[in-house]
């Protein structure tokens, strides 16, 4: 599959990762009409698509009227900061009120590396940050901290939540903790402690199917291991 996206053009190829290439952005010169005068032509719509068909036929010569229904350009990419304020189809309005240095990407928030995005970001000095999903099948490895081998992030949630749970019920028990703490109290903290660390009936951590699979669970008759 990624052989045949390589020769489509969707990924790189490894004859392509070979020469490395240094990134050149598009130029003038590229574009740039031959033969007659520069054209006029209206482009519907502000968003990212728009935006860069403009600034390409731009860079061509091609005298270009962005149409823009709403009060900003981007479309559906909205980063949304402190004063910023909206109003949906409904009529409702809503004006942020995070703090100075705050943000958040309302709508697309990230960029995989194929995309031809990046290069306009390059070109027009638009900053990037490293973009990190939530992958519970990913591995963690950190030799500095005694870990003799790469564990899952599943499994080392599940152990965190699973071994402070059983601290936490035990010291609970031993009047460890506030000592305004009332009997029922105890008890709510300790039947808490029990679904959130997956403890068992004697209070102890024995690990349990949140830490993943070695057989995982499907159809036709595959319950899981």
């Amino acid at each position: 599959m990624f052989a045949t996206m390589g020769a489509l053009g969707l990924a790189p190829t490894a004859q392509a990762a070979q020469r490395e290439l240094p990134y050149r952005a598009p130029q003038s010169g590229d574009f740039t009409l031959s033969g007659r005068a520069a054209a006029k032509v209206v482009i519907v719509g502000g968003g990212i698509a728009g935006l860069a068909t403009a600034y390409e036929l731009g860079k061509a010569g091609y005298d270009c009227t962005v149409l823009e229904a709403r009060d900003r350009t981007g479309g559906r990419n909205f980063t949304v900061r402190g004063g910023d304020s909206t109003v949906d189809l409904y009529g409702n309005a809503q004006t942020v009120r995070f703090s100075d240095g705050q943000y958040m990407n309302a709508g697309p928030a990230r960029l995989p590396q194929w995309m031809v995005t990046l290069d306009y970001c390059r070109e027009l000095g638009v900053p990037i940050e490293v973009f990190t999903n939530t992958n519970a099948d990913a591995y963690l490895f950190n030799e500095s901290a005694g870990m003799t081998k790469p564990m899952r992030y599943r499994t080392a949630k599940a152990d965190v939540y699973g071994y402070l749970s059983e601290l936490l019920a035990k010291a609970s028990g031993k009047g460890a903790l506030d000592k305004e703490l009332t009997a029922a109290d105890q008890d709510r903290l300790v039947e808490f402690l029990k679904d959130f660390g997956d403890l068992g009936d004697k209070l102890t951590y024995a690990g349990g199917e949140r830490r993943g699979y070695t057989t995982v669970p499907a159809a036709t008759g595959t319950p899981g291991v």
